[in-house]
């Protein structure tokens, strides 16, 4: 049975994440208190929140409360002291705008990611089987090796490009992109899991 919980995490990262977290959340959190941790419904930050809570709960002995939220209401609710951390500040360009709206009532402790990239993407799949008989991968529909090739290909994608969060700063450079590269016609999308 699946319990949500952090199974295995290297000794390594546990002692940095258990020298570092008490430090970090000491002086915001009283000793009974839950630690709330503020995250968005996006992979990198849904894994980075529930693996940090499960490391104060389960090594710390620190309730951890999780709270999803859209990107401006998860820095909203750290700078207003609702939450008292969030693990998915993408800086320094994505979430530029959000750090200098509350640049005075946070406090940005460093990456917990390098070297990431963002932007669009075109998965690699075609219709029907992906790999052939011999474990071969099947040839691609459609072929986009640029944000300009997109242009040629509205009517194979439907003229949609597929978002997350509205209020993420990687859907406000997706709406500068389809500017940038004239992509008349294209609309952002997004898909909601509730």
């Amino acid at each position: 049975m699946n319990t949500g919980r952090l199974a295995r995490i290297s000794r390594t990262a546990l002692a940095v994440l258990s020298a570092v977290l008490p430090a970090l959340f000491g002086a915001t959190v009283s000793a009974q208190g839950a630690v709330r941790i503020a995250y968005a419904d996006w992979s990198s930050s849904v894994a980075s929140a529930h693996v940090v809570c499960a490391v104060l709960e389960e090594r710390l002995q620190r309730r951890c409360d999780l709270q999803r939220l859209p990107a401006d209401e998860m820095w909203a609710a750290v700078a207003e002291g609702r939450a008292d951390a969030m693990l998915s500040a993408w800086l320094p360009d994505t979430h530029r705008h959000y750090l200098e709206r509350y640049a005075a009532s946070v406090v940005d402790l460093g990456p917990n990611l390098e070297g990431t990239r963002t932007g669009l993407v075109v998965p690699a799949v075609a219709a029907g089987r992906q790999t052939g008989a011999t474990g071969m991968r099947g040839r691609r529909d459609v072929s986009v090796e640029s944000i300009a090739d997109l242009r040629e290909k509205q009517q194979a994608f439907g003229g949609r490009i597929v978002g997350i969060d509205p209020e993420a700063g990687i859907m406000r450079a997706a709406e500068r992109a389809l500017e940038a590269y004239d992509l008349a016609g294209w609309r952002l999308v997004i898909v909601a899991d509730d």
